[in-house]
């Protein structure tokens, strides 16, 4: 994008800024291709969490899965 923003005309002080953001959280944006395993996506993310509760809700015979699922879910979710 630094290379091209001479031909976005008056987008150019966007591109910097999203290019001095980007360079600031450069360390940590992109920890999830450094982890085996790990949802690439949020939509990956919630799908996880989403297969979680079914099973919660199909185990226990519940409509809904309980609340302690959404204090302690990404644990649940590590174990199961």
């Amino acid at each position: 994008m630094s290379h091209k923003k001479q031909k976005a005309g008056t987008l150019s002080i966007a591109i910097d800024n999203f290019i001095k953001t980007t360079h600031n959280y450069w360390s940590g944006l992109f920890h999830c291709y450094e982890i085996e395993d790990f949802p690439r996506t949020n939509n990956d993310l919630e799908h996880a969490f989403g297969m979680l509760r079914h099973h919660q809700r199909r185990c226990t015979g519940r409509k809904v899965a309980p609340s302690s699922l959404v204090i302690r879910g990404s644990v649940k979710l590590a174990c199961a």
